[in-house]
């Protein structure tokens, strides 16, 4: 790839769009000139002092109108919720010579592009990254290095993607399906993610239970007590709610699933303590972290 410009077309510049460009950009073997399209203008106005794009348009409409004889990108990357890159995907694939999404889920965009005809140019990908801000402004060179970018192994555009994509850093590795995928995104973030919510979700009713209690008893309030297992387990509660509302929505089936054997793993340790089965609670905690430092040893 080094000698030639590679024209790379970014649709959606956030986090993880403006991380993507940043990282090409400043690669020493790619030469590149990178056009973004952002609906949202705070983060069009983010974008003009962060480096990452030479141009920025507000949609797909605009590019075309202002690129009056456009030629083709070489590539373009969908850094959308799932619906819209599934609503975009058609006109992306008129003006890309090869196009791939970084949608957690993977179903229904795979789905999309089989009924284009799209098998042999368009790649499902998924980078296992990112951070609990959303926007340009929180996007890093180095947000991919070090994670597993994971794409769906019986689409071929890989072979066209691979050099882009182990220049992010990143180790790619390869899922046997869409529906394997998504399975496995619920159980390690889509029902860890609710999880997260549903802490805090009770942080905050507790909050107002106890605030009548505390008033005036010299007490202590939770804010002032909680620590760094609060602040590790609630942090993805921060998270952007349109994009995971989004995702959510599209994995909700496996998601649901997912969360049915946490509420029945949660049960297990609500019963030993009902009991006051110290024993049972002991097993509970040895399996726990048995699994977590097998866990770290395969990680």
């Amino acid at each position: 790839m080094s000698g030639n410009i590679i024209r790379i077309l970014v649709v959606g510049c956030g986090l993880m769009g403006t991380s993507l460009a940043l990282r090409w950009k400043e690669s020493t073997t790619l030469h590149v000139r990178l056009t973004g399209v952002e609906p949202c203008q705070g983060h069009r106005q983010a974008l003009l002092s962060c480096g990452a794009f030479d141009d920025v348009y507000a949609s797909l409409e605009a590019l075309s109108e202002t690129e009056q004889n456009l030629q083709k990108f070489d590539y373009a990357v969908l850094a959308t919720p799932v619906t819209a890159a599934c609503e975009i995907l058609e006109r992306v694939q008129k003006i890309s010579t090869w196009m791939m999404d970084i949608c957690s889920v993977k179903t229904s965009v795979c789905q999309t592009a089989s009924h284009l005809g799209l098998f042999e140019t368009f790649l499902p990908a998924h980078p296992m990254a990112g951070l609990a801000q959303e926007g340009p402004l929180a996007a890093h060179p180095k947000l991919y290095e070090g994670t597993h970018f994971l794409y769906i192994e019986s689409w071929p555009a890989i072979h066209a993607w691979r050099p882009l994509l182990e220049e992010t850093g990143a180790e790619l590795f390869s899922m046997p399906s869409a529906e394997e995928h998504d399975r496995a995104m619920s159980v390690v973030s889509h029902s860890i993610h609710v999880t997260s919510l549903a802490l805090m979700n009770m942080y905050g009713s507790m909050v107002k239970e106890a605030e009548n209690s505390y008033r005036g008893s010299g007490q202590a309030k939770l804010h002032s007590v909680t620590g760094p297992a609060f602040r590790d387990l609630t942090r993805l509660a921060a998270s952007p709610i349109e994009f995971w509302a989004d995702t959510l929505l599209e994995n909700a089936s496996h998601t649901s699933d997912a969360l049915c054997a946490i509420t029945r793993q949660m049960g297990r340790f609500q019963v030993a303590l009902a009991n006051r089965d110290r024993g049972a609670l002991v097993e509970l905690l040895k399996e726990a972290k048995n699994t977590r430092q097998e866990w770290e040893g395969e990680h």
